[in-house]
């Protein structure tokens, strides 16, 4: 299951047997995007984290200034830890059952990291949808199955699942540019806002002494990103609104 650079398994639970995870650093990275994005969002909302694991994107959420933040996670032993962080906590999986709150309950649904491990993303995003208000957002983070060192490990033949990363072996589900567009088109939302992640360089580099040197290059590695998503975009963010009260597109990537 993901760690770090491309996410866990946050429906279930974003922990897993050989990885453990944790809030990824840097403005750059999809969490950093997301804390970005809801500055604009005026702190009374109401947000659901689906898959809480231990709680840091909460307690990250909190220390924004968000204090209606509910969680969803499978794992009963990183619910209670991630417990007070949340206002409620719901320990569920979302792929076997509905969540135990009505249509319209949130402001804001928060799938980082999610839809990749899951065997039917269409359907757990319908069901997640229909919790958010008609004109709140659904913020979603997935890995680019396309990016340039995934096309050039297929180049020599290898498609080697790791513990973490593009390849993580918790992966059921792939996604480029287009086809993880293509599944929010699919389960009724409208795409709003989009950007991207470079390679997770600041979070490689963590306590060496090259640490400056290395952001220097993921500042650069974005900005590549940037100009060519579909082959240089780790990972995509996506804000993304129920259809009906969808907005024309702000494009923060080409």
């Amino acid at each position: 299951m993901t760690a770090d650079p491309s996410g866990k398994d946050r429906t279930m639970s974003k922990s897993t047997e050989s990885v453990p995870y944790r809030l990824k650093p840097g403005s750059f990275s999809s969490h950093g995007r997301i804390l970005h994005f809801l500055r604009g969002v005026p702190r009374a909302v109401r947000i659901l984290d689906v898959g809480a694991s231990t709680g840091y994107l909460g307690a990250a959420l909190k220390q924004s200034g968000f204090q209606r933040v509910c969680g969803i996670e499978r794992d009963v032993a990183c619910a209670d830890e991630a417990r007070p962080f949340y206002e409620t906590m719901a320990v569920c999986d979302i792929e076997q059952g509905s969540p135990p709150w009505g249509d319209a309950s949130f402001d804001v649904v928060i799938c980082a990291d999610v839809l990749e491990h899951v065997s039917e993303p269409w359907q757990v995003l319908r069901r997640l949808s229909r919790l958010v208000v008609p004109d709140g957002w659904v913020v979603i983070s997935l890995p680019n199955i396309a990016h340039w060192s995934a096309r050039l490990s297929l180049l020599f033949g290898r498609f080697h699942y790791t513990n973490s990363g593009l390849m993580d072996r918790g992966h059921l589900r792939f996604f480029t540019r287009r086809t993880a567009r293509t599944l929010l088109t699919e389960s009724g939302l409208s795409l709003c806002k989009e950007t991207v992640t470079p390679l997770p360089i600041a979070h490689w580099c963590q306590g060496s002494v090259w640490a400056p040197f290395w952001r220097m290059v993921e500042f650069l590695d974005c900005c590549l990103a940037q100009f060519w998503p579909a082959l240089c975009a780790y990972q995509f963010v996506f804000m993304s609104r129920p259809s009906a009260h969808g907005k024309p597109m702000i494009q923060e990537s080409r």
